[in-house]
């Protein structure tokens, strides 16, 4: 079975009878590791991407990844980065100083951006044609939409704005979202993409950042514009998300969102199994803030069996996300690749 039929199937809750995975490296992660860390990047599990080879370049990193790197986005947002392999700051919010400006705002262009930084159409071609020649499920985008609020104003200043109920944050989400539709354009516009992705992160360690009446007064409407104009050209919504989730769960699923990514230990395996299972497929995040670093070999595999038997993986609709950051030990991220082979092969 091909990650994209295996993907397919869980996705149709159709007796998916193997355990879906996504995995991924951090910048800082191969910097640390590096020619080591290429045979278990090769053997890793990955239904989304194939694993492209050796890497040219252990240090090479997008900009706002190397240690003192200052950068300017597409947004006029300037990053400031602190940590090797780690992303930055924003040290200066375009929009910060009492909306001076916003009169004269303007998105980037969406046909020409991917996040931060300009549209690179033949690297993605290349990753592309690497991906459907493996049988992988192919995603495109990545978009923020309350981040990139608050990335524009200032974290306290989104917060003012909408306890005050400033008129100009409604027309400050809204020019996101038709940036955000007209953004996922770009990959709407080849055949093979099944998905597009968007992102944002919510949660705190036990509850979301703003109340979930807050949420749906100003962000509900916006999530969902932007996944139906997705799901009208007939592709899947993925929505990442970190920390605490549980109470816009329902908002999301209403909103169109075909899979959720979110993290095991603020939400609960078994929270996240009665507010998801056959409702909505979720990609569930294996610990990396407790158990990948600190964790024993044997405990990750235990954690990982548990997500497996409690969201009742054999019948579809529940993914693995293995996220590895430089203070995972080799022996932890080998514990993970044998014990998803293994619950793969058991399907």
């Amino acid at each position: 079975m091909t990650g994209r039929e295996r993907i397919l199937k869980s996705l149709a809750w159709d007796d998916a009878s193997s355990l879906v995975v996504e995995s991924g490296f951090s910048c800082a992660t191969w910097q640390k590791y590096r020619e080591a860390l290429e045979p278990l990047a090769a053997r890793m599990p990955n239904d989304l991407a194939a694993y492209p080879g050796p890497r040219a370049d252990y240090d090479e990193m997008p900009p706002s990844y190397h240690a003192g790197d200052v950068f300017t986005d597409a947004w006029g947002c300037v990053w400031d980065c602190k940590v090797d392999g780690l992303e930055g700051i924003i040290s200066h919010h375009p929009l910060a100083n009492d909306w001076a400006g916003f009169a004269q705002f303007r998105t980037p262009d969406p046909l020409h951006t991917v996040d931060k930084v300009a549209w690179d159409p033949k690297a993605f071609e290349i990753g592309l044609a690497r991906n459907v020649a493996a049988g992988k499920f192919i995603t495109g985008g990545w978009e923020r939409l309350w981040e990139r609020v608050y990335f524009l104003r200032g974290y306290e200043n989104t917060m003012l704005d909408m306890a005050m109920e400033d008129p100009r944050l409604p027309q400050l989400i809204e020019m996101i979202v038709e940036y955000n539709i007209a953004a996922a354009q770009k990959f709407l516009q080849y055949s093979e993409v099944d998905c597009i992705v968007f992102g944002d992160d919510w949660g705190e360690q036990n509850r979301l950042m703003v109340s979930a009446d807050m949420w749906r007064h100003y962000f509900y409407d916006g999530y969902r514009h932007m996944f139906q104009a997705v799901k009208a050209a007939g592709r899947q919504v993925y929505f990442h998300t970190d920390g605490f989730l549980l109470p816009i769960i329902p908002d999301l699923i209403e909103a169109g969102a075909d899979i959720i990514n979110l993290q095991s230990r603020p939400n609960g395996i078994e929270n996240i199994r009665d507010a998801c299972l056959h409702k909505v497929s979720v990609s569930v995040d294996i610990d990396r803030q407790q158990l990948m670093p600190y964790g024993t070999p044997e405990e990750l595999t235990a954690h990982i069996r548990e997500i497996a038997a409690v969201m009742q993986a054999k019948q579809g609709g529940v993914w693995v996300k293995i996220d590895v950051y430089p203070d995972t030990p080799l022996e932890n991220i080998e514990a993970m690749r044998a014990v998803c082979d293994e619950l793969r092969a058991d399907g």
